[in-house]
């Protein structure tokens, strides 16, 4: 399976409307993560997840 920015984006859009979000919350988080594809490694984002309290 690959996974690649757009899915990843695709994610976070739908659980932010499931959550009732407006548009520009979410557009504003799609923004965001747009610079932390940009710094942050797959390895990385990886990491932070798996020993989050998430």
């Amino acid at each position: 399976m690959t996974f690649d920015n757009n899915a990843a984006m695709g994610y976070t859009a739908i659980a932010m409307e499931q959550l009732g979000y407006e548009m520009i919350e979410i557009q504003r988080v799609i923004n965001r993560m747009y610079g932390v594809f940009d710094r942050v490694s797959v390895d990385e984002a990886k990491n932070h997840y798996n020993t989050s309290d998430y």
